[in-house]
């Protein structure tokens, strides 16, 4: 019975990250990239909860009620292509973590200590991916004028807040 009830606790907590993974791609072949640019947002923790209204798609996405300069538009595009790239970079680890947990948990008995080694390599991966969108956010917020920001803050930030 323990290995089952351990079986379905890590199961559990893989669920979100593949779900996300599973995501249905766009009309240009990939999955959206939640705060980097895409219309669907990606798993994110408290921080980029936080943050997302300040990601470059985001802003972007309020250009018009921001009066963005021709200056920010570019360095946004530019920051919003840095982070996707970026992302994609630190999703392959958190990827192969994944896969490999999933070999060790096909395994009967499953192997506990491999399962704890590939959990927190698999968490570890999706923390450095949610510190990236925080911090392009940060970046992206950076770029605004203060009445910007006090904007971005009234509206809530994002497409469909107008």
């Amino acid at each position: 019975m323990r290995p089952f009830v351990m079986l379905a606790a890590v199961a559990g907590l893989l669920a979100s990250p593949l779900a996300a993974q599973m995501r249905p791609a766009t009309e240009g072949g990939q999955r959206p990239m939640g705060m980097m640019g895409g219309d669907e947002k990606a798993p994110m923790g408290p921080l980029t909860a936080a943050l997302g209204k300040y990601a470059p798609g985001a802003i972007l996405a309020m250009e018009d009620h921001l009066s963005l300069t021709a200056d920010q538009l570019t360095r946004l595009k530019a920051l919003a292509e840095t982070g996707q790239a970026a992302e994609r970079e630190a999703h392959h680890p958190a990827h192969a973590a994944h896969m490999e947990l999933r070999k060790v948990l096909a395994a009967e008995p499953p192997d506990t200590v491999a399962m704890r080694q590939f959990f927190l390599a698999h968490h570890s991966a999706e923390g450095n991916m949610q510190w990236i969108r925080a911090s392009i956010a940060l970046q992206a917020k950076a770029l605004l004028t203060p009445a910007q920001r006090a904007h971005v803050e009234q509206m809530g930030g994002g497409a469909g807040h107008h």
